[in-house]
């Protein structure tokens, strides 16, 4: 094989490994209140602090839905119906 046929799998092969590759990470300087007693605060331990989820593209369609019938929707499945009046605030 030539070089260029070479370098241009190997190019690939990175591609496609790095691409299927999960992100972790903290917040780290300042810490952040999930992090804080790794830095020695006397705070509750988070041994998942840095695996968050603040929801991404999943909560997208919740989101939607809650702006349309001013409830949850997994307290819909839970109650059955949409709550029939506004929702207090």
């Amino acid at each position: 094989m030539s070089l260029i046929t070479q370098l241009t799998c190997v190019c690939g092969l990175l591609l496609v490994w790095s691409s299927s590759s999960d992100a972790h990470g903290r917040l780290w300087d300042p810490p952040s209140r999930s992090s804080m007693w790794r830095r020695g605060f006397n705070v509750p331990a988070n041994y998942q602090d840095n695996e968050l989820f603040c929801g991404g593209f999943t909560m997208v369609p919740i989101i939607e839905t809650v702006r349309e019938s001013g409830d949850l929707p997994f307290l819909n499945a839970l109650r059955g119906k949409k709550r029939q009046t506004a929702p207090r605030r």
